[in-house]
């Protein structure tokens, strides 16, 4: 099968096919979350790699047929390289395949202080979540406290552009002379790329466009806010993990 040739055509339909079950995948996420599968292979050590069996064995199951399953959503998630797989030959003529985590697959198991992209995905059920600390806040369409310096984290792809320029009129007249407006966000491709970070940002351009009044918006896109409001310098400083950093600086 290594040695097939696939046709345009039929590589095409493949990816046709692919996308009309793309709903799989977050489905197959939510339960190894729910099961706690990357913390278990976690807990095994670094570079552990274990079998499905191994895996049942540490969760509450009296299904004969888990580990067949838990086999299946396993294999998923390595296809999606959130895991590793090694595949041996069992003395029966059978095989096994043992499951490590991949370096995206870490990301999922918690920090020191039990933090992890496994948070993100409960946000889902946000409105059944409490939240852990109290947090100080106040109306930026109404007033911004006066700083030399202002941070807008993933604030401005929830709003319109109207209502952003009216954010930033706010910002604008707190800041001094030279002050900087520091905005955390992602930005959109200016034509559609099928890189990971492009589909991750076109899909939160869908979550903001359908639950918020906001969007997605261009490197371009956010220059035309900057210049609207006032600012005499726009400038993207850098990427971490597809979110970039943009300063919007008051005068030069």
């Amino acid at each position: 099968m290594e040695n097939y040739k696939h046709g345009e055509d039929e590589e095409a339909g493949a990816l046709a096919l692919a996308a009309c079950v793309s709903h799989i995948f977050p489905m197959a996420l939510d339960a190894a979350i729910q099961l706690d599968l990357f913390e278990i292979i976690a807990r095994a050590g670094v570079g552990a790699l274990l079998s499905p069996s191994d895996i049942v064995s540490q969760l509450s199951t009296s299904n004969e047929g888990a580990g067949a399953v838990l086999d299946s959503l396993l294999r998923l998630l390595a296809t999606h390289s959130l895991l590793t797989c090694s595949v041996s030959r069992l003395e029966n003529g059978g095989t096994e395949r043992r499951y490590g985590l991949a370096p995206a697959g870490k990301f999922f198991v918690g920090d020191e202080n039990g933090v992890s992209f496994a948070q993100f995905r409960a946000l889902t059920s946000w409105g059944e979540m409490q939240f852990r600390h109290r947090a100080y806040w106040w109306d930026m369409f109404v007033e911004v406290p006066k700083g030399d310096a202002i941070l807008l984290k993933f604030i401005l792809h929830n709003w319109s552009d109207e209502k952003c320029i009216k954010l930033l009129k706010n910002c604008y007249e707190a800041l001094p002379n030279k002050g900087k407006l520091i905005v955390m966000d992602y930005i959109l491709p200016n034509s559609p790329q099928t890189d990971i970070h492009a589909k991750y940002v076109t899909k939160l351009d869908v979550i903001m466009s359908t639950k918020l009044e906001g969007k997605e918006r261009t490197k371009d896109e956010f220059e035309t806010l900057a210049t609207k409001v006032g600012f005499a310098e726009f400038k993207v400083v850098c990427c971490v993990y597809g979110m970039w950093i943009m300063e919007f600086i008051k005068s030069i």
